[in-house]
């Protein structure tokens, strides 16, 4: 640990604060990710695009930035520190979003994708085996691994077909269409503008 004197304390105590406020929001984000993925108990979408968009407002925050960078022109701040606080001005650039619109934007992407994620998760997962006319429950890794592997000619088909009418069903019903046109509206907006 690295003691504090009268010239690194502010700067010690910004990293340990913005740390603190990372971890937070960066772990209750985690654990809604996780839940959902997982399709736990009580797990919500809303609550991930919540936790998400809390994380990304940290990260965006421009003054976070502000101060990191009021720390690194302190002279005297230990390299070690100085270091550190390089890494947090070099992360809060990458989130920064100055346009309100492109905020907006992220936002409903993470909403979006938190309830794709959902409906992808209450999918009945699995193929139809040709030879009994039963339903084998597989995931999404199983039905690849059974058209790559399988000896079986028609079952390889079986599970080719379900995991092309799993993707569908996943893009169509989960609201994917929307997804990738908020996604690549600001791209073919910028497209039109260099044009």
């Amino acid at each position: 640990m690295v003691a504090a004197n009268t010239i690194d304390a502010p700067a010690l105590s910004l990293i340990r604060d913005l740390n603190q406020q990372y971890s937070k929001v960066h772990s209750s984000y985690e654990e809604n990710f996780w839940a959902t993925k997982m399709n736990l108990q009580g797990a919500s979408a809303d609550e991930l695009a919540r936790t998400k968009n809390e994380y990304d407002a940290f990260l965006s925050d421009a003054a976070n930035l502000k101060a990191v960078r009021e720390q690194l022109k302190v002279p005297g701040v230990p390299a070690d520190q100085s270091k550190v606080l390089a890494i947090m001005e070099k992360t809060f650039k990458c989130y920064i979003t100055e346009d309100p619109a492109a905020v907006q934007i992220r936002e409903k992407l993470n909403l979006l994708e938190g309830e794709l994620g959902q409906a992808r998760n209450k999918m009945k997962l699995g193929y139809t085996d040709p030879a009994t006319g039963e339903f084998k429950v597989a995931s999404s890794v199983q039905l690849r691994n059974i058209v790559r592997v399988n000896s079986d000619e028609a079952t390889r088909k079986a599970a080719f077909e379900a995991s092309h009418t799993l993707e569908w069903r996943t893009w169509v019903q989960g609201r994917g269409a929307e997804v990738c046109g908020l996604v690549t509206r600001p791209q073919a907006d910028d497209l039109q503008l260099a044009a």
